[in-house]
Protein backbone atom coordinates (compact mmCIF):
# COMPACT_ATOMS: atom_id res chain seq x y z
CA UNK A 1 0.00 0.00 0.00
CA UNK A 2 1.28 3.33 -0.64
CA UNK A 3 0.28 7.09 -0.10
CA UNK A 4 0.65 8.22 -3.73
CA UNK A 5 -2.25 9.53 -5.39
CA UNK A 6 -4.40 8.27 -7.21
CA UNK A 7 -4.81 5.16 -4.57
CA UNK A 8 -3.12 2.08 -6.59
CA UNK A 9 -3.94 -1.53 -5.63
CA UNK A 10 -0.06 -2.93 -5.30
CA UNK A 11 0.82 -6.80 -4.82
CA UNK A 12 3.75 -9.00 -4.81
CA UNK A 13 3.13 -12.39 -4.88
CA UNK A 14 4.63 -16.14 -5.91
CA UNK A 15 3.12 -16.42 -9.64
CA UNK A 16 4.98 -20.00 -10.39
CA UNK A 17 4.36 -23.56 -7.91
CA UNK A 18 6.54 -22.88 -4.68
CA UNK A 19 7.62 -26.27 -5.53
CA UNK A 20 9.36 -24.45 -8.12
CA UNK A 21 13.29 -24.17 -7.70
CA UNK A 22 14.75 -21.10 -7.14
CA UNK A 23 17.19 -21.36 -9.97
CA UNK A 24 14.04 -22.46 -12.47
CA UNK A 25 11.74 -19.80 -11.32
CA UNK A 26 12.86 -16.45 -13.35
CA UNK A 27 12.34 -18.83 -16.43
CA UNK A 28 9.11 -20.04 -15.32
CA UNK A 29 8.20 -16.84 -15.04
CA UNK A 30 8.91 -15.15 -18.29
CA UNK A 31 7.06 -18.00 -19.56
CA UNK A 32 3.95 -17.40 -17.51
CA UNK A 33 4.12 -14.23 -18.81
CA UNK A 34 3.79 -14.47 -21.75
CA UNK A 35 1.33 -17.45 -22.32
CA UNK A 36 -0.88 -14.33 -20.77
CA UNK A 37 0.34 -11.61 -23.23
CA UNK A 38 1.79 -9.67 -21.35
CA UNK A 39 5.20 -8.11 -22.43
CA UNK A 40 8.82 -9.77 -21.08
CA UNK A 41 10.86 -7.36 -19.46
CA UNK A 42 14.02 -5.99 -21.39
CA UNK A 43 15.78 -9.06 -23.00
CA UNK A 44 19.10 -7.73 -22.35
CA UNK A 45 18.81 -7.56 -18.43
CA UNK A 46 16.48 -11.08 -18.01
CA UNK A 47 19.10 -12.41 -19.94
CA UNK A 48 21.97 -11.40 -17.62
CA UNK A 49 19.62 -12.40 -14.22
CA UNK A 50 18.89 -15.67 -16.10
CA UNK A 51 22.80 -16.19 -16.10
CA UNK A 52 23.24 -15.41 -12.66
CA UNK A 53 20.49 -17.36 -11.57
CA UNK A 54 21.80 -20.97 -13.27
CA UNK A 55 25.26 -20.60 -11.85
CA UNK A 56 25.05 -19.49 -8.21
CA UNK A 57 22.53 -20.26 -5.34
CA UNK A 58 19.46 -18.23 -4.43
CA UNK A 59 16.71 -18.05 -1.35
CA UNK A 60 14.05 -17.06 -3.10
CA UNK A 61 14.62 -16.59 -7.42
CA UNK A 62 11.74 -14.33 -8.90
CA UNK A 63 8.81 -12.60 -7.52
CA UNK A 64 5.84 -11.13 -9.22
CA UNK A 65 4.18 -7.12 -8.21
CA UNK A 66 1.38 -6.05 -9.98
CA UNK A 67 -0.11 -2.19 -10.22
CA UNK A 68 -4.13 -1.77 -10.61
CA UNK A 69 -5.89 1.70 -11.03
CA UNK A 70 -7.61 4.16 -13.46
CA UNK A 71 -4.49 4.27 -16.07
CA UNK A 72 -4.50 0.24 -16.52
CA UNK A 73 -2.76 -2.82 -15.46
CA UNK A 74 1.29 -2.47 -14.80
CA UNK A 75 3.59 -5.42 -13.75
CA UNK A 76 7.40 -5.87 -12.44
CA UNK A 77 9.26 -8.96 -12.40
CA UNK A 78 11.60 -8.92 -8.56
CA UNK A 79 14.18 -11.08 -9.34
CA UNK A 80 17.17 -12.13 -6.76
CA UNK A 81 20.59 -11.22 -7.31
CA UNK A 82 23.01 -13.73 -6.12
CA UNK A 83 25.78 -13.13 -3.37
CA UNK A 84 28.06 -14.26 -5.73
CA UNK A 85 26.99 -12.36 -8.98
CA UNK A 86 26.50 -9.06 -7.06
CA UNK A 87 29.79 -7.06 -8.32
CA UNK A 88 29.48 -8.54 -12.15
CA UNK A 89 25.73 -8.07 -11.80
CA UNK A 90 25.89 -4.82 -10.93
CA UNK A 91 28.28 -4.01 -13.10
CA UNK A 92 26.88 -5.47 -16.49
CA UNK A 93 23.59 -3.85 -15.22
CA UNK A 94 25.07 0.18 -14.80
CA UNK A 95 27.31 -0.42 -18.01
CA UNK A 96 23.80 -1.38 -19.93
CA UNK A 97 21.95 1.69 -18.85
CA UNK A 98 24.54 4.11 -18.80
CA UNK A 99 24.46 4.93 -15.39
CA UNK A 100 26.96 5.16 -12.54
CA UNK A 101 27.77 2.23 -10.17
CA UNK A 102 26.92 2.46 -6.79
CA UNK A 103 29.11 4.75 -4.66
CA UNK A 104 29.06 3.05 -1.32
CA UNK A 105 31.64 0.41 -1.03
CA UNK A 106 29.80 -1.40 1.51
CA UNK A 107 26.51 -1.64 -0.69
CA UNK A 108 25.48 -4.89 -2.35
CA UNK A 109 22.88 -4.94 -4.88
CA UNK A 110 20.18 -7.56 -3.45
CA UNK A 111 17.62 -7.75 -6.25
CA UNK A 112 16.72 -5.72 -9.30
CA UNK A 113 13.17 -4.79 -9.83
CA UNK A 114 11.98 -5.04 -14.23
CA UNK A 115 9.29 -3.31 -15.75
CA UNK A 116 7.28 -5.58 -17.96
CA UNK A 117 7.73 -3.92 -21.42
CA UNK A 118 10.25 -1.16 -20.74
CA UNK A 119 14.11 -0.97 -19.74
CA UNK A 120 14.17 0.69 -16.73
CA UNK A 121 15.36 -0.62 -13.62
CA UNK A 122 14.83 -0.32 -10.21
CA UNK A 123 18.08 -1.27 -8.22
CA UNK A 124 17.76 -2.15 -4.15
CA UNK A 125 20.96 -2.53 -2.22
CA UNK A 126 21.79 -3.96 1.14
CA UNK A 127 23.94 -0.68 2.86
CA UNK A 128 25.96 -0.90 6.17
CA UNK A 129 26.26 2.56 7.81
CA UNK A 130 24.35 4.98 5.85
CA UNK A 131 25.26 9.15 6.74
CA UNK A 132 23.54 11.95 5.49
CA UNK A 133 26.27 12.96 3.48
CA UNK A 134 25.44 9.40 1.29
CA UNK A 135 21.53 10.00 1.18
CA UNK A 136 22.78 13.05 -0.76
CA UNK A 137 25.63 11.96 -2.74
CA UNK A 138 22.82 8.98 -3.61
CA UNK A 139 19.99 10.97 -4.81
CA UNK A 140 19.43 12.12 -8.41
CA UNK A 141 21.15 15.35 -9.09
CA UNK A 142 17.79 16.85 -9.45
CA UNK A 143 16.49 15.60 -6.31
CA UNK A 144 19.69 16.55 -4.22
CA UNK A 145 18.12 19.67 -2.31
CA UNK A 146 15.34 18.15 -1.06
CA UNK A 147 17.51 14.91 0.65
CA UNK A 148 16.91 16.56 3.67
CA UNK A 149 13.11 16.20 3.66
CA UNK A 150 13.28 12.18 2.72
CA UNK A 151 15.91 12.55 6.22
CA UNK A 152 13.54 14.41 8.27
CA UNK A 153 10.16 12.09 7.25
CA UNK A 154 12.61 9.15 7.87
CA UNK A 155 13.45 10.44 11.40
CA UNK A 156 9.57 11.26 12.36
CA UNK A 157 8.66 7.60 11.38
CA UNK A 158 10.86 6.42 13.77
CA UNK A 159 9.71 9.27 16.39
CA UNK A 160 13.73 10.14 16.78
CA UNK A 161 16.25 12.81 15.76
CA UNK A 162 18.69 11.17 12.95
CA UNK A 163 21.54 13.81 13.02
CA UNK A 164 23.79 13.65 10.49
CA UNK A 165 24.66 9.58 11.08
CA UNK A 166 21.70 7.71 10.81
CA UNK A 167 23.24 5.51 13.70
CA UNK A 168 21.43 1.96 14.42
CA UNK A 169 19.15 2.42 11.54
CA UNK A 170 18.86 -0.81 9.68
CA UNK A 171 18.37 0.55 6.22
CA UNK A 172 18.35 -0.21 2.60
CA UNK A 173 18.43 1.68 -0.17
CA UNK A 174 16.76 1.34 -3.92
CA UNK A 175 17.45 3.84 -7.02
CA UNK A 176 16.29 4.63 -10.30
CA UNK A 177 16.85 7.92 -12.57
CA UNK A 178 14.32 9.51 -10.55
CA UNK A 179 13.73 8.50 -7.09
CA UNK A 180 15.51 7.53 -4.54
CA UNK A 181 14.06 5.55 -1.61
CA UNK A 182 15.08 4.12 2.02
CA UNK A 183 13.36 1.18 2.98
CA UNK A 184 13.54 -1.67 6.01
CA UNK A 185 12.02 -4.33 7.75
CA UNK A 186 8.40 -3.03 9.80
CA UNK A 187 9.75 -5.36 12.89
CA UNK A 188 13.75 -3.18 12.62
CA UNK A 189 12.09 0.37 12.29
CA UNK A 190 9.13 0.02 14.41
CA UNK A 191 8.60 -2.89 16.17
CA UNK A 192 6.00 -6.06 16.43
CA UNK A 193 2.84 -5.48 14.32
CA UNK A 194 0.15 -3.80 16.33
CA UNK A 195 2.68 -1.38 17.73
CA UNK A 196 3.98 -0.65 13.72
CA UNK A 197 0.35 -0.30 12.95
CA UNK A 198 -0.21 2.14 15.69
CA UNK A 199 2.81 4.05 15.09
CA UNK A 200 2.48 4.08 10.72
CA UNK A 201 -1.00 5.17 11.24
CA UNK A 202 0.45 8.36 13.98
CA UNK A 203 2.76 8.83 11.52
CA UNK A 204 0.12 9.46 8.29
CA UNK A 205 -1.95 11.55 10.42
CA UNK A 206 1.17 13.76 11.47
CA UNK A 207 1.72 14.19 8.16
CA UNK A 208 -1.28 14.69 6.57
CA UNK A 209 -1.04 10.94 3.78
CA UNK A 210 -4.20 8.78 3.55
CA UNK A 211 -3.69 5.29 4.80
CA UNK A 212 -7.15 4.68 4.94
CA UNK A 213 -7.03 1.52 2.69
CA UNK A 214 -4.01 0.15 4.93
CA UNK A 215 -5.71 0.66 8.53
CA UNK A 216 -8.93 -1.28 6.84
CA UNK A 217 -6.63 -4.42 5.72
CA UNK A 218 -4.61 -3.80 8.81
CA UNK A 219 -7.90 -3.97 11.18
CA UNK A 220 -7.21 -7.57 12.34
CA UNK A 221 -4.05 -6.72 13.90
CA UNK A 222 -5.29 -4.81 16.91
CA UNK A 223 -7.76 -7.54 17.86
CA UNK A 224 -5.99 -11.03 16.62
CA UNK A 225 -2.48 -12.09 15.58
CA UNK A 226 -3.71 -11.88 11.79
CA UNK A 227 -1.30 -10.25 9.13
CA UNK A 228 2.42 -9.47 9.19
CA UNK A 229 4.22 -6.33 8.03
CA UNK A 230 7.45 -6.38 6.05
CA UNK A 231 9.21 -3.40 3.91
CA UNK A 232 8.60 -0.20 4.64
CA UNK A 233 9.81 2.73 2.42
CA UNK A 234 9.86 6.14 2.05
CA UNK A 235 10.66 7.65 -1.17
CA UNK A 236 11.59 10.81 -2.57
CA UNK A 237 10.56 11.55 -6.31
CA UNK A 238 8.98 14.10 -8.30
CA UNK A 239 5.90 14.54 -6.07
CA UNK A 240 6.51 17.35 -3.50
CA UNK A 241 6.06 15.12 -0.83
CA UNK A 242 7.46 11.73 0.05
CA UNK A 243 5.92 8.65 -0.57
CA UNK A 244 5.50 6.15 2.42
CA UNK A 245 4.76 2.41 0.83
CA UNK A 246 3.86 -0.32 3.38
CA UNK A 247 4.59 -4.28 2.66
CA UNK A 248 1.81 -6.12 4.53
CA UNK A 249 0.65 -10.13 4.31
CA UNK A 250 -2.40 -11.20 5.65
CA UNK A 251 -0.59 -14.19 6.39
CA UNK A 252 3.01 -14.66 7.97
CA UNK A 253 5.29 -15.78 4.68
CA UNK A 254 8.43 -15.43 3.84
CA UNK A 255 9.06 -12.93 0.57
CA UNK A 256 11.92 -11.29 -1.00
Amino acid sequence: MTTSAPWTARYTTEFVSPEQAPADRLAAGLRRLHSLGIPSPDEGLTALLLRAHRQHALTWGAWLSGRHDDAGDRFKLYVEVPRGAAIRVEREITARLGILPFPLPEGRLRLVGLDAASSHAERYYRVGRLTMSDLRGLAPVHLRARADALSAALGDLLSRSLGEDFYGVNANVTLTPSTLTICGPAVSWLGPDRAARDRLLAFAARSRLDLSQYAALTSGCTTQDHGHHGILSLTLGPDPDVRLTVGFSPFAVNSP
